[in-house]
């Protein structure tokens, strides 16, 4: 990340702090890590955004949730809870996935902690892909869960829900760090991004890269240089803005078991950049 900043980063006390928190499959782990560390530091975001993963850990706080229920949360969650396999007639009413999705919404209604974004006691945004518009849009107002819902539909795993009329998707493939939204807000003092670094595309054996993967690898490095694009926006405003950017075990469906390492490591990079020490 071109402007990432490394090192102790000090939070004045009573600072005005936004919060983004980036996508990355099944990122919420290192996402829960990082809410950890800035409450031990005493900070309270004052408003936050996020993307698919960090759209979950975003919208779990902005509801009510501390970071320590959080964590307790998404460390009970187990794969039956959301593996809800679409009927193959299902693909036929709308654009396809593995999974319904309906098992999700039902999870997240059950865990957050108010019904819709004007009832959090801090303001979110989340993003999600309009497949009508073709381009990412902006949640930030009615029911809270279905927007959540649409951020973290990652396409070819879970069918998009329809709100308003409009098919919604993830849209961290070409808005990885929502962090416009924050930026806007004049009674911010600082700006904290935590950002999930992509998965590096597998190494091919015969050294010949299939076409998939050279699809995989011309995408993450897209969506890095958008990425980066946004961030130095905000720099050349002259923001101040810190980006965290961990390095935690790859968690995934069948990979749940990883979350609790994948919960720490974030957390105490986390405290270690930003000044604080690892308790």
């Amino acid at each position: 990340m071109g402007v990432a900043a490394t090192g102790a980063h000090g939070i004045d006390p009573g600072a005005r702090v936004g919060v983004c928190l980036s996508s990355g499959f099944f990122g919420f782990f290192a996402h829960a890590g990082f809410a950890l560390a800035l409450e031990e530091l005493g900070v309270r975001p004052a408003a936050a955004s996020g993307s698919s993963a960090g759209a979950i850990v975003a919208a779990l706080w902005a509801s009510g949730r501390s970071a320590a229920e959080i964590r307790v949360r998404l460390l009970s969650l187990r794969r039956a809870e959301f593996w809800d396999p679409a009927p193959p007639l299902d693909w036929l009413r709308g654009p396809p996935g593995l999974l319904r999705g309906e098992a999700m919404q039902r999870l997240l209604e059950r865990h957050l902690a108010c019904r819709t974004f004007e009832e959090c006691r801090f303001p979110v945004t989340v993003n999600a892909f309009d497949v009508g518009l073709r381009r990412a849009v902006r949640l930030s107002a009615g029911p809270l869960a279905p927007a959540v819902r649409a951020s973290a539909s990652l396409p070819g795993l879970f069918q998009p829900p329809r709100l308003d009329g409009r098919w919604l998707l993830d849209a961290g493939f070409v808005e990885k760090t929502p962090v416009e939204p924050l930026l806007e807000r004049p009674d911010l003092d600082l700006v904290l991004v935590h950002h999930l670094r992509s998965a590096a595309a597998p190494a091919t054996r015969a050294g010949r890269p299939r076409p998939l993967e050279v699809a995989r690898a011309a995408l993450e490095a897209l969506r890095g240089r958008l990425d980066e694009a946004l961030l130095e926006a905000a720099a050349r405003r002259g923001r101040r803005l810190v980006v965290v950017e961990p390095d935690p075990p790859r968690c995934g469906p069948f990979r749940l078991d990883r979350g609790p390492a994948a919960v720490e490591a974030a957390r105490t990079h986390a405290l270690r950049v930003l000044g604080g020490s690892a308790r």
